[in-house]
């Protein structure tokens, strides 16, 4: 259904890249030696043996490495841009930009490779100049690393994303039943007609998107700062789900990170765990203590709790019952009949699935297979969202 081969995985990656980009801005060329090599490359142009017009050459190819030396990666983009519109219209000019191309690949390499934990974006920015300039060499291995799981995953297993600092479980291939449990009294007219789907396997976030990661979003420029309901601004409250955002706000979030929003079916998958009959991630008991919903004991409600404040449950996930409603990338249908077997989500329909319940609402709304859904311009400060990506393929030169 959503698998990548090795070229679709290479996209993928420079669709990613695209993400972390900074925009390139004009470097003046006229210091050092770039004022005087036009005048160099046309003197090598009739004498290739000039050893002054060579030694501007050389000041310019060691100002290029100069700039990457130390990260200057805006000027890295314009100098050897430069450089390599002037050079190649020498006899030697092609060999000569592939040997500086190839030197300043190696020096990006190793700057980014010193800022991998610190600096996760500025490492990628380094890594896609130097794929840029050495295709087949590590620069690409390192961005898949960045941005991509684990290509050949364990059930179970996790994987934490340099980009967004996110941690993703890996759930295997299964053939589940999507819609009402069995046994399950409570049901809903939107659950009642149960489909049998075959899920590839897929990773998914263990946690609610945090205020933390999605200001890492907005900070890039790549996502829209949620509405008033959220505490975005709050550094106490980091690790609370963020709210107060549109379906689309958590799909261009997603975009940003390489990920997707899940379908409905893979959400139910994800929210079952291990164990695919029960009617809530726990069991099947109305545990109200087991999930942030609304508990009429509790005289004003717990209101919106950081993730992780109850107990992992299926195969490593929290919150997937109660807490805040989370957004699907499906279109809703009150019926289970014309779901997609293969998992999914739905293309037409009324706005946008949601899934889980919310600490506003009751624990019977904290059902696997409970269901609702917005307009896609709803925002509330019981809305949120996690992501998901679909396994990887291995990356090759195809």
């Amino acid at each position: 259904m959503r698998g990548y081969n090795a070229t679709d995985s290479m996209r993928r990656i420079f669709a990613l890249v695209v993400a972390i980009w900074v925009v390139v801005s004009a470097v003046p060329a006229a210091a050092g030696p770039w004022g005087g090599l036009p005048d160099a490359v046309a003197r090598l142009q009739n004498d290739p043996g000039d050893r002054a017009a060579l030694a501007v050459v050389r000041q310019a190819e060691a100002s290029i490495l100069n700039e990457a030396t130390n990260g200057r990666l805006p000027a890295v983009a314009v100098l050897a841009e430069t450089y390599a519109s002037l050079v190649m219209q020498l006899d030697d000019g092609d060999q000569r930009v592939r040997r500086l191309e190839a030197r300043v690949a190696s020096t990006l390499i190793d700057w980014g490779d010193g800022r991998r934990a610190s600096s996760p974006t500025n490492a990628g920015i380094a890594w896609t100049l130097a794929a840029r300039y050495d295709p087949a060499g590590p620069a690409v291995e390192r961005l898949r690393q960045l941005l991509l799981p684990p290509t050949d995953p364990e059930d179970g297993q996790t994987w934490r994303s340099l980009l967004d600092d996110a941690v993703l479980v890996y759930h295997p291939p299964l053939r589940m039943r999507v819609g009402c449990s069995e046994l399950d009294r409570r049901c809903r007219e939107n659950e009642v007609y149960f489909r049998w789907v075959e899920l590839p396997g897929f990773w998914i976030e263990t946690t609610e998107v945090t205020n933390r990661r999605y200001r890492r979003c907005v900070d890039a420029g790549r996502c829209r700062p949620p509405s008033a309901e959220s505490s975005l601004g709050d550094r106490s409250r980091d690790e609370y789900p963020v709210v107060g955002v549109t379906w689309k706000q958590a799909r261009d979030y997603a975009a940003w990170t390489g990920r997707r929003l899940p379908s409905e079916a893979e959400w139910e998958r994800a929210a079952r765990g291990k164990e695919t009959r029960w009617r809530f991630p726990w069991g099947n008991s109305r545990r109200t203590e087991a999930a942030n919903v609304w508990d009429e004991t509790i005289a004003a409600g717990r209101g919106i709790l950081p993730v992780s404040t109850f107990p992992v449950t299926g195969w490593g996930l929290f919150d997937m019952s109660g807490n805040v409603w989370e957004w699907c990338s499906d279109r809703y249908q009150i019926s289970f009949r014309e779901l997609l077997t293969d998992g999914s989500p739905m293309p037409s329909g009324a706005g946008r699935v949601v899934r889980g319940g919310s600490w506003r609402r009751s624990i019977d709304l904290a059902r696997v297979s409970a269901r609702s859904w917005f307009e896609e311009g709803y925002r509330a400060d019981d809305v949120g969202f996690r992501c998901a990506v679909d396994r990887s393929a291995d990356i090759s030169d195809a």
